[in-house]
């Protein structure tokens, strides 16, 4: 069994100095020196106990990050490309920091509440909380808490660390590029009308769409904003599809809240002889694969997922080692409009 000393003896240094590169006590050890601990312990196979490190330091190196897990069709949360990137990002984030990442999907209240009373983690992300289950974390909780995307209920935003998108400004821009396009009538596509109503991104883009309408002087009726239904029913989407298939003269473009939604209909139309930008231009929302691997390539506004984890990770550990909420706590990351094959310009 590999042991402090041997590890000591190994790198040349003393006894405190491996324990302090282990433990995570670098105030007074060199960059250089911290590499040659790290080398001999990778070189003769030492695992340090994680029992053994909260002892010593009264830290479980653990972070915990919550998921709100919603049904998605059968699909878990991580299956999501939007959900397994961020995951990515904050787990690389807090392992170049030799902290550990512990995944707890939350369902309900109950499991909230037993992972914060159960786990001694030394801080915590939360991602796809409802406002209710993020008001019941942060006063459940007194450890280092720090939102991805969160929605909060009125006056708590400034309470919450939180890392978000200017999603409104994003929404808004989208529905100008289609008006510059030639665009006037341009349905807002979603897949839960409740998201329309409830504090949440996907209003946030709705209200960027109307806003940018009505810049415009274009008055959108409640008949343009179409609902496909939660990814749970089938039947009900089937029967989105064959309803927006009769209603494409209406408009022509749809933007939708997302690029799966997008592609999703993109294929649908195609497979019943509609063209794509030629008799309806679409456009998503996030940028990932959904838009990048459809054909034609869907135009959509790319959010950067993986900036977003890197981001949320570095503030949360800003939070553990300062043990006060950093002064910049409130990050609004902006988007970027990329251009597919899936607009065409109208004349005038």
């Amino acid at each position: 069994m590999v042991t402090i000393k041997d590890i000591a003896r190994e790198a040349g240094v003393s006894f405190t100095t491996v324990s302090n590169v282990i433990h995570g006590r670098y105030q007074h050890v060199s960059r250089a020196t911290i590499e040659r601990v790290e080398r001999a312990m990778k070189d003769l196979g030492y695992v340090p106990s994680m029992s053994a490190r909260g002892l010593v330091s009264r830290t479980s190196r653990l972070i915990a990050l919550a998921y709100g897990h919603r049904d998605l069709g059968g699909r878990t949360m991580l299956e999501d490309a939007f959900a397994s990137t961020l995951v990515g990002a904050v787990e690389r984030e807090v392992r170049a920091r030799q902290y550990y990442l512990m995944l707890s999907a939350v369902q309900n209240t109950e499991d909230l509440l037993q992972m914060v009373s159960t786990w001694n983690v030394d801080g915590v992300l939360a991602f796809g909380l409802s406002p209710k289950e993020g008001k019941l974390l942060r006063e459940s909780t007194d450890k280092p808490l720090v939102f991805v995307d969160g929605v909060f209920l009125p006056g708590e935003e400034e309470l919450c660390a939180n890392v978000g998108l200017a999603d409104r400004a994003a929404g808004a821009e989208m529905t100008q590029y289609l008006i510059a396009r030639g665009h006037r009538r341009i349905a807002f596509c979603c897949g839960d009308g409740a998201a329309l109503v409830r504090p949440g991104a996907t209003r946030e883009r709705m209200l960027g769409w109307e806003a940018a309408l009505h810049q415009w002087g274009i008055e959108p009726t409640d008949n343009w904003r179409i609902v496909w239904g939660p990814d749970a029913d089938p039947e009900r989407r089937k029967a989105a599809d064959f309803a927006l298939l009769e209603r494409l003269g209406d408009f022509t473009a749809l933007f939708f809240e997302n690029d799966m939604l997008a592609a999703h209909v993109l294929n649908f139309l195609l497979d019943h002889g509609v063209r794509v930008p030629g008799d309806i231009s679409l456009v998503g929302f996030d940028g990932n694969d959904y838009a990048r691997l459809s054909r034609p390539a869907i135009t959509t506004m790319r959010q950067d997922v993986r900036r977003k984890g890197e981001i949320a990770a570095r503030l949360l550990l800003q939070y553990i080692t300062d043990n006060a909420m950093p002064t910049e706590h409130n990050v609004r990351l902006s988007c970027q409009l990329q251009e597919g094959g899936t607009v065409a310009t109208l004349k005038p």
